[in-house]
């Protein structure tokens, strides 16, 4: 390393330690433009995204993402304080949301994919290191999460693919947690119920199922709003699965649809034009139905 990169590292060092994770993201980004393969200063840097992020966007997908590749790289005598890092920021984050009022759907949403994140980066610390404390918290969050009354029923499954990952990796890092638990006490109680544990199931399977109908979304109408989940596209899929389905016109019409529309949907992709053509169209019509539900 040469000695303008020792310099950096030891600037970013001197700033991830103190808190002042603005120049520790700057210096740790000038060491991996010279040394992308430095894992401390990846480290750094995705501490520090999550350490410059706004407390009501705590930027935890983004954190992970950074860190992930370089974990097993981590020296034994480092684990530890990465680790505390890790957690620090997770269960600050978790209790910041925690106190929060979600009320309606999309606050709520976005309340459980926050606490998601942060469940999923505390589980990273606690493989890092393993630790009682972590294992306790972990358990705590993730029954909290998937208790029937707070979970099954209040939210919605509008998960994408990147959040189905982060709650099948929750799931795993929860079946880790509750084995540490109890291999250090077999008498300890762990508050997992084999009814949450069914939810939790429940839930993902409901995610895949999810995922299998954006398989035969609206193919179109997803390419034009450039959004499965736009509020056009949902209008659309309400009145292909509440009218068009119910008939077998309709459904001619829907099989028809779907052996067509791929193709014809990659081409409005690359064509810019003819696309906002359609969604004016698609505009009007989707207007037609929202007033004559």
């Amino acid at each position: 390393m040469s000695e303008q990169l020792k310099n950096y590292m030891r600037l970013a060092e001197n700033a991830y330690n103190i808190g002042n994770f603005e120049e520790a993201y700057v210096y740790s980004t000038k060491i991996l433009e010279h040394d992308p393969d430095n894992w401390l200063a990846i480290i750094i840097k995705g501490v520090s995204i999550a350490g410059t992020a706004k407390m009501a966007n705590p930027r935890f997908d983004a954190m992970i993402a950074t860190v992930r590749p370089v974990i097993h790289r981590i020296p034994e005598e480092a684990m530890k304080s990465v680790a505390e890092k890790f957690a620090g920021f997770a269960i600050s984050y978790y209790e910041y949301f925690s106190k929060r009022k979600n009320h309606g759907v999309e606050a709520q949403e976005v309340y459980l994919g926050r606490v998601l994140n942060a469940l999923h980066l505390l589980g990273l610390a606690f493989i890092i290191y393993p630790d009682l404390e972590y294992a306790v918290k972990i358990n705590e969050i993730y029954c909290n999460l998937i208790n029937r009354n707070s979970f099954s029923e209040n939210f919605p499954n509008t998960f994408n693919q990147a959040e189905r990952y982060v709650i099948i990796q929750v799931e795993y890092i929860e079946s880790v947690v509750v084995k540490y638990m109890l291999s250090r006490s077999p008498d300890l109680s762990v508050p997992l119920m084999d009814n949450q544990i069914a939810d939790m199931k429940e839930f993902i399977e409901a995610c895949e199922e999810k995922e299998k109908k954006k398989k035969k979304g609206c193919f179109i109408a997803t390419a034009v709003y450039g959004d499965y989940d736009a509020p056009e596209v949902r209008v659309l899929r309400c009145f292909r699965d509440n009218v068009l389905d119910k008939s077998a016109l309709g459904r001619v019409f829907i099989r028809t649809y779907y052996a067509i529309s791929p193709s014809i949907a990659n081409w409005l992709r690359a064509h810019n034009d003819v696309s906002f053509a359609v969604k004016k169209l698609l505009d009007k019509f989707v207007d037609f139905l929202r007033r004559h539900k």
